[in-house]
């Protein structure tokens, strides 16, 4: 009881935070890089401007960074995250390093990957059996079946998914099984009796949007004994985010798609290439954009699909290309001009997008923050902790839950 009414306070003050700030986060950077938003952002976007590129992103992927430099205009945003977000885990265990795991085990499994998976193995139970859920290749269930000689039925929607994990459970052999399902029709649809034993561990890593409010919901009505979700990819799923708990639904917070990308809009683990790339996509749409509304005279936003800029040669052959697209000639005389003014333009949105990443992390907390409640109401006890580095991924949330017991 003590626990769902810190869990429902936690939801309630957060809501109340959000819709405060709402002006401050709701907006779209793109498009307010491209034309002024309104006096109300000017004290704080000010407080970027001595800021070169480099430390921009360094602000981007330091919380504590963020709290410093905009602490005097979210100060209760921050304090409320500082009191909620999760326990960062500090395993002094030798089993978190390499050498205490088979080589052949993660031959298959990218780096960062296998990193993230060893974490999170960490924090699980010993069960006898385990269903993993969206699977992929399966790459969490093969770890946790090596390690505690577990039964794992790995659920995965892609049959030649299916197969290379089959084949990779082979490999190292490990009593791995994998079932070909949609996850909306699966063939545990018929929940268990009263009598029945609990259920195994279920466990997500990375399950995306309406697929991880679904594995909480199925795990629930199968009686799972242990659940171990890491979410992702909130904005995965149709409309507006439906709560799941009862505290949640009776806020009047409304998170839409944009929101929701918002909560997982961090690019800490990207690379110089990757940066590189997309500060010319960046550079080259908004550029292209003033150019087309100076030629037409039209100051109405005009998206574009998306695209790899690595086709075009130079900017001005990507102008060409959007303006067939538009069905808009414009000057491509000016491109140059035009080209410069877009990177102004991106630096514009870098700092913008410095305040609204201030609500990042807030985001995701509180849509955790539900699925803890939720699992509450459903008669678990639940806890959440930073799995593992941000630099590992920045969605590192974990959310265990347990029948009966401690988890």
């Amino acid at each position: 009881m003590r626990q769902a009414q810190y869990i429902a306070d936690a939801i309630q003050q957060g809501a109340a935070l959000l819709q405060r700030y709402h002006p401050f986060w709701s907006f779209n950077a793109f498009t307010a890089a491209l034309a002024p938003t309104g006096d109300f952002l000017a004290p704080i976007s000010n407080t970027t401007q001595a800021l070169d590129e480099d430390a921009l992103w360094q602000l981007d992927g330091d919380e504590q960074l963020q709290a410093e430099y905009f602490g005097e205009h979210f100060a209760d945003l921050f304090a409320w995250q500082t009191k909620h977000l999760p326990p960062k885990f500090i395993s002094s265990n030798a089993d978190a390093t390499d050498s205490a795991w088979p080589f052949w085990l993660h031959t298959d499994i990218p780096g960062r990957k296998w990193q993230q998976i060893q974490a999170f193995c960490q924090q699980l139970p010993n069960a006898h059996a385990a269903i993993e859920w969206c699977a992929g290749k399966g790459h969490l269930g093969r770890a946790y079946s090596w390690r505690h000689q577990a039964n794992v039925t790995s659920l995965e929607y892609q049959g030649a998914l299916c197969e290379q994990g089959q084949a990779l459970a082979k490999k190292v052999g490990v009593n791995q099984t994998f079932i070909q399902a949609d996850i909306y029709q699966l063939p545990l649809a018929q929940p268990p009796s009263n009598e029945a034993p609990h259920s195994p561990l279920w466990l997500a890593m990375h399950a995306c949007g309406a697929l991880h409010v679904q594995f909480l919901q199925s795990a629930c009505v199968h009686n799972a004994r242990y659940i171990a979700l890491a979410p992702c990819c909130y904005h995965r799923q149709h409309g507006r985010y439906a709560p799941m708990s009862a505290v949640a639904n009776d806020c009047d917070l409304i998170l839409d798609s944009a929101a929701l990308r918002l909560a997982q809009q961090n690019q800490v683990t990207a690379g110089a290439s990757e940066r590189a790339q997309r500060a010319k996509e960046l550079r080259w749409r908004l550029g292209y954009e003033q150019l087309r509304q100076h030629t037409q005279d039209d100051k109405r936003y005009r998206p574009l699909p998306s695209v790899k800029v690595h086709r075009f040669s130079d900017f001005t052959a990507f102008c060409e290309f959007a303006s067939a697209h538009h069905q808009a000639p414009v000057a491509t005389a000016k491109c140059n001009q035009y080209e410069e003014l877009g990177e102004q333009a991106r630096l514009r949105m870098l700092r913008l997008d410095a305040i609204r990443h201030c609500f990042r992390r807030p985001l995701e907390l509180w849509l955790l923050l539900d699925k803890m409640a939720y699992l509450v109401q459903q008669d678990y006890s639940a806890r959440a902790l930073q799995f593992c580095a941000n630099t590992d991924t920045p969605r590192n949330l974990l959310l265990l839950a347990s029948k009966n017991e401690a988890f």
